[in-house]
């Protein structure tokens, strides 16, 4: 929705119940402003259902009834997106064929990005699930984007086949300080460490220089290069300390061919890290253009002011957008 609020075309793939959840789904989508043509509703199952208390700390639980979520897999994407991807046309011997992804149904604009939420929570869409779905679309609809936001990740629910086998496809990975440290292998709390910190292949020998000379932000919709140290901000005093931690998780994820990785810190902000290779960077039209000048670097931002109640639900998928 946050994505919808600014305009972007955004069309949800899902599959949920024929029930009031689902009804309600529904219209909170639309009112939104979101396509649910690609939404499946199923007689048979129930709408999957969270609830999440929030805390005074603005902290949450979680308690997850995942029903329909359990039954969605590639399959079941792939056939929702069919009238969004680029469709065979009948051409004459000698007529050229169009470039990939740029031909789709009537109706629907060409796939630009893909965002996966939560595959923890998707049963049948993880792991060589998943890697097998991105691999497809990348075939069907060249040059889109792929984002990973992470939940329900913890030492008992979390193994490195529930996201290892598709993280060479991620170009955008986000999760949360603790997630990050799990998946990276580190444990929860960073006092474990089951990877390596082997330098990434094809990365400079040289550290880049972080040192910010200027607090003069981007212009976001330029494609110019830029060089990244002169446009970094001051990093929080109160994140400082966590930057070598933030930096060995975002290495073992760039290793795993992650492009950019993202760890939101709460109140302390959030860190940004860019794979080290052009070449991962170029795999992907839009990426290269918007990592522009970016390649090895990394950003430690400070988080905005918070205003009224603290409520985090959501909070990835609007940071991820």
């Amino acid at each position: 929705s946050s994505l919808a609020a600014a305009g972007v075309p955004v069309a949800v793939v899902a599959k949920i119940g024929r029930d009031l959840h689902g009804d309600e789904l529904m219209r909170q989508w639309r009112e939104a402003g979101m396509q649910t043509e690609m939404v499946m509703r199923d007689d048979a199952l129930s709408t999957s259902v969270a609830v999440l208390p929030v805390y005074t700390d603005g902290g949450r639980g979680c308690w997850v009834d995942l029903s329909a979520n359990d039954a969605l897999d590639a399959r079941a994407v792939l056939a929702a997106l069919a009238p969004a991807l680029p469709s065979p046309t009948a051409l004459a011997p000698c007529e050229p064929a169009p470039p990939p992804g740029s031909v789709s149904a009537p109706g629907f604009p060409p796939v630009a990005a893909v965002h996966i939420g939560y595959p923890h929570l998707l049963q049948r869409l993880r792991g060589a699930e998943l890697s097998s779905l991105l691999a497809s679309l990348a075939d069907q609809q060249d040059g889109a984007l792929f984002s990973v936001d992470v939940n329900g990740v913890s030492p008992h629910t979390h193994s490195d086949g529930v996201l290892g086998p598709a993280l060479w496809a991620v170009d955008l990975l986000h999760a949360n300080l603790e997630e990050a440290r799990i998946m990276a292998g580190l444990g929860w709390d960073g006092a474990a460490d089951y990877g390596d910190d082997e330098p990434v292949p094809g990365a400079p020998a040289v550290a880049v220089n972080r040192t910010p000379t200027s607090s003069q932000p981007r212009d976001p919709t330029s494609s110019q290069p830029h060089d990244a140290a002169a446009v970094q901000p001051p990093v929080p005093p109160d994140a400082e300390g966590a930057l070598p931690e933030l930096r060995r998780i975002a290495g073992r994820m760039h290793r795993r061919g992650v492009a950019i990785v993202a760890v939101t810190l709460g109140s302390r902000g959030a860190f940004a890290s860019v794979h080290p290779e052009q070449a991962r960077l170029q795999r992907v039209t839009q990426l290269h253009r918007a990592t522009a000048g970016w390649c090895g670097t990394d950003l430690l931002l400070p988080a905005l002011p918070a205003r009224g109640s603290l409520n985090s639900n959501g909070a990835g998928d609007a940071f991820t957008a």
